[in-house]
């Protein structure tokens, strides 16, 4: 099955589902909570109130028949995304809908959680497999608090001119994963090989190792990877999240990655990604300053946000993590030297109000663009909500 297959026909997934029972499937099956995030704006243009939304949703059916079977599913509306679908509406005063996709089949995987006995688990994947270095599955996978950036998805990076950051590198193609599994409760390893469709061209390949560790005061993902045939030797990345709690006032959390390099070419500050954000905790309240340098290339491809950077500071009446309802303002700098078709420096002020508790997380919050200043049109109203796994 190609990944081709898997993109353009979502009827399989279906047919999937409707064959299980006569397996037995319809005794062994699991839906592991969906990754859900729901973006929704309101703004003045042009003297008129103008109302977007966007909605990200991955879905995972779960099957064990002695083998383990997952369906991984994918559907999202992209206003903020991706803008109206290339399609024109047959009524020439009828306006194009925005760009709703229907749910399609993003990834299929089968494998063993025991493989020949052993505690290793061995899965084969089409399609989208894991992200690293998100900080995300830590509760999950070891029972910690959730302490991930609140910097990634699509609540803040909502302009089309760069990616949609979540993470330091995903996998996606068709290939193996081999985990350690259960070995330990605080470490796992995990290594893949797979074929990456992402670097255009037939016949590339890629391998990661990546290591993680969870325990209450200290936290990391790990990884270093290499895509092959590429160039005469190779094209290699490495990352790393840190996560570090004092257990009272201070934590620390860091994403650092060297997404591409080649063994012939120099390494500057434009090919790193970057992400600091110390937290400090002053009764009662809460500060959150986060620096993050936009990487030349993401996920395999350019980004064409060479040289921007973003700096943020948040602070917040009380701490979510042990409250569950915060209310602060935040103040953000996004700096574009080398854009000359943007402003080289904007500046956002934002009160707002979140919670988050097991399991989700929203925010209702006031954008205001004070640099460069456009009237009402700064002005911009954002509701956000995401299941937090």
């Amino acid at each position: 099955m190609s990944l081709g297959i898997l993109r353009s026909a979502p009827w399989l997934a279906v047919l999937l589902i409707m064959v299980a029972p006569v397996y037995g499937v319809e005794e062994t099956f699991s839906q592991p909570a969906p990754r859900l995030e729901v973006l929704s704006s309101a703004s003045v243009e042009n003297d008129e109130l103008v109302i977007q939304g966007a909605v990200d949703l991955d879905l995972e059916l779960n099957f064990h028949t002695g083998i383990e079977t997952g369906i991984l599913l994918r559907a999202y509306t992209a206003d903020f995304l991706h803008g109206p679908v290339p399609n024109a509406p047959v009524d020439p005063d009828q306006q194009p809908l925005p760009g709703l996709h229907p749910i399609y089949l993003s990834g299929v995987y089968l494998g063993s959680r025991s493989l020949f006995g052993t505690p290793l688990e061995l899965r084969y994947f089409i399609g989208d497999s894991d992200r690293f270095g998100t900080g995300r599955e830590f509760p999950s996978r070891f029972g910690l608090r959730y302490f991930a950036s609140d910097m990634r998805g699509m609540r803040y990076f909502r302009e089309t001119s760069i990616p949609v950051y979540d993470g330091l590198h995903s996998v996606y193609g068709q290939g193996l994963r081999l985990t350690t599994g259960r070995l330990s409760e605080t470490w796992e390893l995990r290594g893949y090989t797979y074929a990456d469709p992402r670097l255009k061209r037939e016949n590339r390949y890629s391998s990661d190792l990546r290591l993680l560790f969870g325990s209450q005061g200290l936290s990391v993902d790990s990884f270093v990877g290499a895509s092959y045939p590429y160039g005469d030797s190779g094209r290699y990345r490495a990352g790393t999240m840190l996560f570090f709690d004092n257990g009272s006032i201070a934590q620390f959390f860091a994403q650092i990655a060297l997404p591409a390099w080649q063994p012939m070419d120099s390494i500057s500050a434009e090919d790193l990604f970057l992400l600091f954000e110390p937290r400090l905790y002053l009764r009662p309240i809460w500060f959150a300053l986060t620096f993050f340098w936009h990487p030349t290339v993401y996920e395999q491809r350019l980004t064409e946000a060479e040289g921007y950077s973003d700096i943020q500071l948040e602070a917040m009446i009380a701490r979510l993590d042990r409250t569950g309802l915060a209310g602060g303002i935040r103040n953000g700098f996004r700096f574009r030297p080398r854009d000359p078709d943007a402003e080289q420096l904007s500046v956002r002020l934002s009160p707002f109000i979140k919670s988050r508790v097991p399991g989700y997380s929203w925010e209702l919050a006031l954008e205001t663009q004070i640099y460069p200043y456009e009237n009402l049109q700064s002005f911009t109203g954002v509701f956000s909500f995401a299941t937090e796994l």
